[in-house]
């Protein structure tokens, strides 16, 4: 659920070299993303979920999306830490 998925974000973050303040908010953390337009919705995607359980979450394309920013700019290690933290959802 909407929980599961805000702890792996916050995981996935701070496994990949992300700093994590304690007043980040998803909004905050979605502008810090600005440049890559899925990362920046998948955060959206997960905002969106926990105010309204109906939403869909995150898509596959933007968790790839988020996985690359993750990954952009630390290297073939950067980039195994990235698919480590946030590795691709089984259908």
């Amino acid at each position: 659920g909407p929980v599961l998925a805000l702890r792996e974000l916050e995981r996935a973050l701070r496994l990949t070299g992300f700093l994590l303040r304690p007043d980040n908010t998803l909004r905050s953390i979605e502008a810090g993303l600005k440049r890559s337009p899925a990362a920046a919705g998948y955060v959206r995607a997960l905002r969106d979920q926990r105010y309204r359980p109906s939403a869909g979450g995150p898509t596959p394309a933007q968790r790839r999306g988020l996985r690359a920013e993750l990954a952009r700019g630390r290297g073939i290690g950067g980039r195994l830490r990235a698919w480590w933290a946030l590795p691709p959802r089984m259908p």
